[in-house]
C-alpha cells in the first residue's frame, strides 16, 4: 500500500512491539498533548481562557505537573481557580436572589457548575479517539 501522509502515525504504531497499536497511538496523541500544554501555548490568550473554563482531570494534572514546567502549570492553574472563584461567586449572588421553594427539590447552580468543572477536562476534550479513528479509517476499510 502507497504510504500517505494520514497514514504514517497510524504505519508507525502498527510497526511497534506492542500490545495494541491503537492504544500506542493514544498514548502518544496524549504525550503531544501534554507537551503542548507544556510549551509556549499556556501563553496563548485563547488556549488560557479554554483551560480557564475546564480545567483539567486528576490524572492530566498529575501529567502536566511530571512534565517539568511548574512555571506554565502554576499560572494556568492560578487562572483557572480565579475564573472559577468569579464564576461561583456570580452563581452565589444569583442564587440568592431567587426564590426557593420549600416543597421543591432543586439543584443549585452552584452544584451543577461545580459538577460540570469536575467532570471536564481540557487534554481530555481533545477528541483523541476521533483522530485515531480518522488514521485507522483508511487503512481498515480500503
Amino acid at each position: 500500500m502507497k504510504e500517505q501522509l494520514y497514514t504514517i502515525p497510524v504505519n508507525d504504531a502498527f510497526e511497534k512491539e506492542c500490545e495494541c497499536p491503537l492504544c500506542q497511538m493514544y498514548d502518544e496523541l496524549e504525550k503531544e498533548s501534554i507537551d503542548f500544554m507544556l510549551g509556549p501555548s499556556y501563553m496563548e490568550d485563547d488556549i488560557r481562557m479554554a483551560t480557564d473554563k475546564t480545567g483539567f482531570c486528576a490524572k492530566h494534572i498529575k501529567q502536566l505537573y511530571d512534565g517539568q514546567n511548574r512555571l506554565g502549570i502554576a499560572l494556568m492553574l492560578h487562572t483557572h481557580m480565579k475564573h472559577t472563584v468569579s464564576q461561583i461567586e456570580k452563581l452565589q449572588k444569583k442564587s440568592a436572589a431567587a426564590k426557593k421553594s420549600l416543597f421543591k427539590k432543586e439543584i443549585s447552580p452552584i452544584t451543577d457548575y461545580i459538577n460540570n468543572i469536575e467532570s471536564s477536562c481540557y487534554v481530555c476534550d481533545r477528541k483523541y479517539l476521533q483522530k485515531i479513528h480518522n488514521n485507522c479509517y483508511p487503512l481498515l476499510y480500503t
